[in-house]
């Protein structure tokens, strides 16, 4: 199931001019699905909430998203799940729902439903720089703000999207969103980003590797200061393909912002949206042996930097 078709009709095929040769990548056509009525048919809707009065008695509840998560992937980590935040909930900085905990199963993070909406997500508590959901989440219609004073990076696992009205704000520091898992390789990963302001955002992570391949896609109204086909750290993507059809970047690498970031074959398409700065081949580390910038047909583009 691709979890983008709920709310996005897939865009029109469009003419490239090939730059450099390699690998290609692509994905499949979405339908667009009216998200209350999805809601409405899920059979697991659980709430997050700091005070369990705000939610009538009926509904489970539970204090804090990671209950929540955790509980789901307990009961049948299969299954499609609703997560409704009410009100403002504080969220650990650190958190790693992996192992028995993992989820197959899509899980719909909103801060809107029925009665609910202005649902608030606070990243404060702890010390730790890292959050892995653990399986496929998609998040929608919900405000993510990050107090401390140290970067956040959310890991994608299989995948992550980010719908079109997600706020990010009241931030020290700017979240990041990676590739893969905190502590152990994956074969495949997904990331969309439709909306919000970003730090980072990368193909792979700073702790583990993505042996198959990672896809990353922005559109719509997101802003990213960097978005990078590998980690920032000794790790390895196997297979990168970056596709940029809206949005804004500051900058775009080739492969990481790290010397020690790797990856295998890249792949970046630029079809809409602004890149603020040239392309950079990479930070210190290695270039992939085969890469290819795709441009869609009349893109003024400058330099390609080494």
């Amino acid at each position: 199931m691709n979890r983008r078709s709920f709310w996005r009709r897939a865009q029109a095929a469009f003419m490239t001019v090939l730059i450099f040769a390699g690998c290609v990548g692509g994905g499949p056509e979405a339908l667009a699905v009216d998200q209350t009525d999805f809601f409405a048919q899920s059979e697991r809707i659980v709430y997050v909430a700091e005070e369990e009065t705000a939610v009538p008695s009926q509904e489970t509840v539970y204090g804090s998203l990671e209950d929540a998560m955790i509980a789901l992937s307990e009961e049948d980590s299969t299954s499609d799940a609703v997560i409704v935040v009410v009100g403002t909930v504080g969220s650990s900085v650190s958190f790693n729902l992996n192992g028995t905990e993992s989820h197959t199963g899509t899980y719909y993070i909103t801060g809107q439903y029925g009665e609910y909406s202005g649902g608030k997500l606070v990243f404060s508590k702890n010390t730790g720089t890292n959050y892995n959901f653990g399986g496929p989440v998609v998040l929608q219609n919900i405000t993510l703000n990050q107090t401390k004073d140290k970067v956040l990076n959310l890991h994608a696992a299989a995948s992550l999207t980010v719908e079109d009205n997600v706020i990010t704000d009241g931030y020290t520091e700017k979240i990041n969103i990676v590739g893969g898992s905190y502590d152990k390789d994956v074969a495949d990963t997904e990331i969309q980003i439709h909306s919000g302001t970003w730090g980072a955002v990368r193909a792979g992570n700073n702790t583990s590797d993505i042996t198959g391949t990672s896809v990353v896609t922005v559109d719509g109204s997101a802003q990213i200061d960097t978005l990078a086909a590998s980690g920032n750290g000794a790790v390895h993507t196997a297979n990168a393909i970056m596709n940029v059809d809206g949005g804004t970047i500051g900058q775009i690498f080739v492969t990481g912002t790290d010397t020690d970031a790797s990856a295998g074959n890249v792949s970046i398409t630029l079809q809409a949206g602004v890149v603020q700065e040239d392309i950079k081949a990479c930070a210190g580390g290695m270039l992939p042996e085969i890469w290819i910038l795709r441009l869609v047909q009349g893109w003024n583009w400058g330099r390609i930097l080494p």
